[in-house]
């Protein structure tokens, strides 16, 4: 999945304490959405060590979806390097 697409279709939100992107709207693909997210978001961290968003940012799925192990080293390497990253299960 291309990073447009991840954009075209997560829904953001934000409040005072964290920036959301509820994945749900991919359905079935939520892992790939995820897993998009992850790796473009270490990419970005590698090419500018400054990358901090302004609050803890918070990846939202429905309860079917499991992590891929990229995903999971991609979350290990973000929180490693500084940054407020959790992915929330939500009905």
């Amino acid at each position: 999945m291309e990073i447009p697409e991840f954009n075209r279709t997560a829904v953001s939100s934000e409040d005072s304490e964290n920036i959301y992107f509820d994945l749900r709207p991919f359905g079935e693909r939520q892992s790939e959405a995820l897993d998009a997210y992850l790796n473009d978001a270490l990419a970005r961290l590698e090419i500018n060590t400054n990358l901090v968003p302004e609050r803890p940012v918070v990846l939202q799925i429905d309860p079917t979806v499991e992590l891929v192990d990229s995903s999971r080293n991609c979350l290990v390497h973000l929180r490693n390097a500084g940054l407020a990253i959790s992915v929330q299960v939500r009905r």
